[in-house]
């Protein structure tokens, strides 16, 4: 099973931000705390937000899940994400169960 929603990229001074949270971070397996990492692929105009399990893939930097028990928050923002995305509408997928991870990709 997935959530899917769209959302909106918004370019800030800082290079664009993307802002997550709620319980559907919790059902990717990103709830707060948990340290994460980002998979990118430019090609296609997205990345993934995966979850880092003990003795699991890391991709570059690892990073921390924000905000608290009740409302976890991912803020994603960077001129980096100038490269994949362009400001405006992005659509987000969580995915739960076996398979945590979550993707954003431009609409």
């Amino acid at each position: 099973m997935t959530i899917e929603k769209t959302i909106q990229a918004r370019q800030t001074t800082k290079g664009l931000r993307i802002w997550l949270e709620g319980s559907a971070l919790d059902y990717a397996g990103l709830y707060h705390g948990k340290e994460y990492c980002i998979r990118t692929n430019e090609p296609m105009h997205c990345i993934e937000l995966i979850p880092v399990n003990e003795g699991g893939i890391i991709y570059g930097k690892v990073r921390k899940v924000a905000g608290t028990k009740d409302r976890p928050v991912i803020d994603l923002q960077s001129k980096a994400l100038n490269k994949i995305f362009s400001e405006g509408t992005v659509f987000v997928r969580f995915f739960g169960d076996d398979n945590q991870y979550v993707y954003i990709g431009q609409v």
